[in-house]
């Protein structure tokens, strides 16, 4: 898995900048963001065009092989497979499922174990055949050994590289996220692990719970303390919150139930249309309370880190970005102006957080934002032991550090973005001062790729 980015993990300077953005190698390695497969090197492109075209030609068994390359992360054990001498038996991770199948000669089946049926129950029963009916390529079944499992087959003749990509993509994303679902719900499943799990320490395991329930009380004591004109003051909630659930979800990067609960934040405020802001607000704010009230051993377990092998956002061009960012510049500015900086940096920080947990942002962006909050929430980084980019008990910066991050970011990605310019001027006034100024710089800047083929 990647190591603090989506996607890839190269050595030396790259690393550092796509990762924690630190000029010091002895930091720690700790992962930041969801997984996302969006960023594909010119060797995995490479192997998709050489599937295609041997599945064109009528080699299934090496257009398949083709396919698992093309999947295949150089950073983590994602994929494993044998080489039969008529067929491939292979393994697909994704966090705490797996998908295994076998391939050819004729016909292929794939299958991934959610969870293990303790006593029949009507209502995950009535659950799993509603969920069929979203599914576009795989069905749940139950198998022999009373195991709820997601099942994909077919003709290999049949079966062209496109469609086992989001077959395979399909049913991992469901087994992953349904076995944590149906084992909180119901009580008559029990547990199928099957991931690759990476151990975190218990030092960082407690910095990044500690983390949400300090972020979230000082979140409730700022909107407690509010003060803004009737007309605005749910809007500044609503920024508020949405900046905090989104923090939280980046920065700890937590599996199961708490990821869900993000989730479910989130959709209550884009997805309700029968609320109206205010009780989307309270709603939201019910869901943190319920989060936070949680037992701190049930935060702990779940944080880990996993293999992955597709992601669940896709990717956003820059000219996108900026039809997101422009209609909220006007009110970083009004809340500067009226004196309220705390939410002025909210909506700050929301235009960060929206961007990263609804899309794959270009990677000189993506780099970018980590920069971001290793100034907004430096007491976080400072605990994690991460160099201060920001102190903010004198509030100072680390400018020439920060202005060298910025530069070390162009010249890393200027070949795969000719167009990039980093231009804008950081403001180092004030942390709100300087979280204006960022997403100014950002609006700048042109996030212009080479042409590249996409899945």
């Amino acid at each position: 898995m990647y190591i603090f980015s989506p996607s890839i993990t190269v050595m030396g300077l790259f690393d550092r900048l796509f990762g924690v953005l630190s000029t010091n190698q002895d930091e720690p390695k700790i992962r930041f963001g969801r997984f996302t497969d969006a960023h594909k090197s010119q060797e995995q492109y490479d192997d998709w065009d050489a599937g295609i075209k041997a599945y064109s030609d009528g080699d299934y068994l090496r257009s398949f092989e083709k396919l698992l390359d093309f999947l295949d992360q150089d950073d983590q054990d994602n994929i494993e497979r044998e080489l039969l001498s008529d067929q491939i038996k292979f393994h697909i991770h994704q966090g705490s499922k797996c998908v295994h199948g076998t391939y050819g000669p004729t016909s292929i089946y794939a299958e991934s174990k959610i969870v293990k049926i303790k006593e029949y129950s009507i209502g995950y029963l009535r659950r799993m055949v509603e969920h069929n009916y979203n599914l576009n390529y795989a069905r749940y079944a139950i198998d022999s050994d009373n195991n709820i499992a997601i099942v994909f087959d077919g003709d290999v003749r049949d079966s062209p590289l496109e469609k086992l990509y989001f077959a395979f993509k399909e049913m991992a994303i469901n087994a992953d996220k349904q076995d944590d679902l149906l084992l909180d719900e119901f009580k008559s499943l029990e547990p199928i692990d099957e991931s690759i799990k990476k151990s975190l320490s218990e030092e960082i395991k407690d910095i990044k719970y500690q983390f949400i329930i300090d972020k979230a009380k000082e979140t409730f004591e700022q909107i407690d303390q509010i003060r803004v004109s009737p007309d605005k003051q749910q809007g500044a909630i609503s920024y508020m919150l949405l900046a905090l659930i989104y923090k939280l979800d980046f920065l700890t990067v937590p599996e199961g139930n708490a990821m869900e609960a993000f989730e479910r934040m989130h959709r209550i405020f884009f997805k309700d249309t029968q609320r109206g802001i205010g009780q989307k607000n309270a709603a939201i704010i019910k869901e943190l309370h319920k989060l936070t009230d949680r037992p701190k051993e049930s935060f702990l377990s779940e944080f880990y880190d996993v293999c992955s092998t597709f992601g669940i956002t896709y990717s956003i061009e820059g000219s996108k970005m900026v039809e997101f960012i422009d209609p909220e510049i006007k009110y970083i500015q009004w809340y500067i102006q009226n004196n309220h900086p705390i939410v002025a940096e909210a909506v700050c920080s929301y235009i960060v957080g929206y961007l990263l947990f609804n899309h794959t942002p270009p990677k000189p962006a993506f780099q970018l934002f980590i920069l971001y909050y290793r100034v907004i929430e430096a007491s976080y980084f400072k605990a994690l032991g991460f160099s201060e980019l920001y102190i903010p008990e004198s509030d100072t910066f680390d400018q020439d550090k920060i202005q060298q991050i910025v530069k070390d970011i162009y010249n890393t990605n200027k070949d795969e973005y000719p167009k990039l310019k980093l231009n804008g001027t950081l403001s180092y006034n004030t942390k709100v001062e300087f979280a204006r100024s960022f997403i100014l710089l950002l609006r700048q800047a042109d996030f212009s790729k080479k042409p590249n083929r996409d899945v």
